[in-house]
C-alpha cells in the first residue's frame, strides 16, 4: 500500500477476496452495535406533543377510575363477608339450640310414652 495519512485508517486489503468480505462483516457487525440497538420501526408521522400528552393524560385517568373500582369492589366484599359471617355465626347457633330442643322434647316424648304403656313403672 501507500503511505498516505488516510492508509492509516483505512483495513489493508488482502489478496484473499474471502477475507476482504469476511473483514467487512465485521466492520458492519461492530457499525451494528455502535448503533445502540435495532431501530424501532415507525409508521405514519411521528406523534404531536399535544396528542402525546393527551394520550398519556387519557391513560393515567383510565388507570385511576380502574384502581377507585378496585378499592370499592374490596371494600363492599369485605363488608359483605363480615355481615355474612355475622349472620351466619348467629343463625348456626340458633339452629344448634332449635337441634338441641327438638332432640330433648322426642326423648321426654318416648319417655311419657314408655310411661303410658300399661304395666310398666317408672323406675
Amino acid at each position: 500500500g501507500s503511505t498516505t495519512d488516510s492508509s492509516a485508517t483505512e483495513k489493508p486489503e488482502t489478496d484473499s477476496p474471502k477475507i476482504d468480505s469476511r473483514i467487512k462483516q465485521v466492520d458492519q457487525s461492530t457499525e451494528r452495535r455502535t448503533q445502540g440497538g435495532r431501530p424501532i420501526p415507525m409508521y405514519g408521522a411521528p406523534p404531536e406533543y399535544d396528542q402525546l400528552q393527551q394520550a398519556v393524560k387519557r391513560q393515567q385517568e383510565t388507570k385511576a377510575a380502574v384502581d377507585i373500582q378496585r378499592i370499592f369492589r374490596g371494600y363492599r366484599v369485605r363488608n359483605y363477608y363480615k355481615h355474612f359471617l355475622h349472620k351466619w355465626e348467629e343463625t348456626s347457633k340458633k339452629e344448634a339450640a332449635l337441634h338441641i330442643q327438638r332432640a330433648y322434647r322426642q326423648h321426654r316424648a318416648r319417655l311419657k310414652t314408655i310411661e303410658a304403656q300399661p304395666g310398666r313403672v317408672r323406675e
